[in-house]
């Protein structure tokens, strides 16, 4: 009988995960420059273009190459300040009713909201933080109110919001001049794996009024 090899007791070998593509590691590398670039320069995108050293036309060529690798996603552009509802309110809001069936209409009576741009589940003292925009304080308060007569809902605790600057994503925005009409599409970069998950209803960019305009969104990678 022929001696038995160590490597036939141990059987097949195991294999680990493919290393990564040398495109790949390129566009890593090549988003990781593009955020900390970002992160330096708060998202202005002239400042970007001189701290990298690129033309406006090479930049947004790199930014479509990371779109095209899956770094990238397109999000449109939505400002309700330039719609008619200039008066804006962060609202907590606690439940009264937490069947799965109660919570599941309770959010999609938010996703059909028309005032409703942003509606985060929380832990603590409320179940929910919601960004609305409304078109007077009398049309937010009345909006609160209809909150309150809801039979899911056990209290509502409304503040009115005049946004300086910023945003609600996670991450950096890259930041162009304002658009004479209509504002452009956003590109957003998803977050990393290990970023804390979030629950988020209806939420599109925001741009403050009479400031430079958000086109482009950048998570580390």
């Amino acid at each position: 009988m022929p001696p038995v090899s160590s490597s036939s007791r141990q059987g097949p070998s195991r294999r680990g995960p493919p290393p990564p593509s040398p495109a790949a590691i390129k566009h890593k590398a090549l988003a990781a420059r593009l955020y900390l670039a970002a992160a330096r320069t708060n998202g202005r995108i002239g400042d970007i273009l001189d701290q990298l050293r690129l033309s406006e036309v090479t930049f947004r060529q790199r930014l479509s190459r990371l779109r095209t690798a899956g770094w990238v996603r397109t999000l449109t552009l939505v400002n309700p300040l330039k719609l008619g509802r200039p008066y804006q309110c962060t609202t907590l809001v606690r439940l009264s009713l937490y069947a799965p069936v109660d919570m599941a209409a309770f959010e999609q009576a938010l996703i059909d909201d028309r005032s409703v741009t942003c509606a985060n589940q929380i832990a603590g003292d409320a179940d929910y933080w919601i960004t609305s925009y409304h078109e007077d304080r009398a049309a937010a308060v009345a909006w609160a109110q209809r909150l309150r007569c809801r039979p899911d809902v056990g209290e509502v605790r409304q503040t009115p919001v005049r946004q300086l600057f910023g945003h609600s994503l996670d991450g950096v925005v890259l930041l162009s001049a304002p658009p004479p009409e209509r504002p452009p599409a956003s590109l957003i970069v998803p977050p990393p794996p290990t970023a804390p998950a979030r629950r988020r209803h209806n939420a599109p960019v925001l741009a403050a009024p009479g400031r430079q305009e958000p086109i482009a969104h950048i998570s580390a990678p």
